[in-house]
């Protein structure tokens, strides 16, 4: 609702500020709020950047630190003879092709 009032005022003023016989907006509030948002983005994508710099720099000193976890190492089971004979006489067997 606030935003919304907001809004209304600022169409307001440009409307008030502009050349009342084009019907065109003012459009210098309009390019200043642009190059507003502009410098905030600059600002931004500045900041992102050191943060992924500084995030690679501890990736890197925790992978050469060794405390880096692997990838966790499945053994396959391996059958004894007993559990395979059980498998062919009941029937669970199939043979490859």
């Amino acid at each position: 609702m606030v935003n919304e009032q907001k809004e209304v005022k600022r169409v307001e003023a440009n409307a008030t500020t502009a050349n009342s016989n084009d019907g065109i907006p003012a459009t210098k509030s309009l390019l200043e709020e642009a190059k507003g948002i502009a410098e905030e983005m600059k600002r931004s994508n500045a900041e992102r950047a050191s943060l992924i710099e500084r995030e690679e720099a501890l990736e890197a000193r925790r992978v050469i630190s060794g405390r880096a976890e692997a990838a966790p190492v499945i053994m396959p089971k391996v059958e004894t003879a007993k559990e395979y004979a059980e498998k062919v006489l009941s029937g669970k067997f199939k043979p490859q092709k």
